[in-house]
């Protein structure tokens, strides 16, 4: 989201800010649906909760379901990639 200047908007909606959240949770290598709850700090009983909440990133192109695992998508990665840029941040590596 840029302003009319074309520099960053100093603020992220809530949902940009969620999905943002979501697509560095999932990292580059992916990760299996019930682990998402964990690496965003919440309880494992939220993961029905969490799998509903990607549909939209789903159906939006930036993550990619299959077998209980999710994956970012080229598009995801270059979504991420490029909005944290503009904030003037970077990815932590994976360990």
């Amino acid at each position: 989201m840029t302003n009319s200047n074309n520099t960053p908007s100093d603020r992220l909606s809530r949902a940009e800010a969620e999905t943002l959240i979501v697509l560095h949770a999932v990292g580059t290598t992916g990760c299996a649906l019930g682990d998402i709850a964990l690496r965003l700090g919440l309880s494992p009983t939220l993961q029905d909760a969490i799998a509903a909440c990607l549909n939209p990133m789903v159906s939006g192109g930036l993550l990619e379901v299959t077998e209980q695992f999710v994956f970012l998508t080229p598009s995801g990665e270059a979504h991420l990639s490029r909005r944290l840029g503009e904030f003037g941040l970077t990815r932590l590596r994976e360990r």
